[in-house]
This record gives C-alpha cells, sequence and structure tokens, in this order.
C-alpha cells in the first residue's frame, strides 16, 4: 500500500 509523505509520520496501521 501507498502511504502519502502526509502519513510518513503516522504509523501505517492508520493507513489500513
Amino acid at each position: 500500500m501507498k502511504i502519502p509523505k502526509v502519513f510518513e509520520k503516522v504509523p501505517t496501521s492508520n493507513c489500513d
């Protein structure tokens, strides 16, 4: 899954 730089500081679990 791709994670935007905005979520780069946020755990990947939040962008699941």
